[in-house]
């Protein structure tokens, strides 16, 4: 049984970008500030 990390790279036409980031790192209020900084960026998520 695939997973659904394998099941998207075998239907992906185009490279996939993962992004990474600790939650609470460097200091725990940035956590919010990261996340509302990555939805501002024009990514397709899946």
């Amino acid at each position: 049984m695939k997973n659904r990390i394998t099941a998207l790279f075998e239907r992906k036409d185009k490279k996939v970008l993962s992004i990474y980031f600790t939650a609470g790192y460097p200091e725990l209020n940035d956590t919010l500030t990261i996340i509302t900084e990555l939805e501002k960026l024009p990514l397709k998520t899946e």
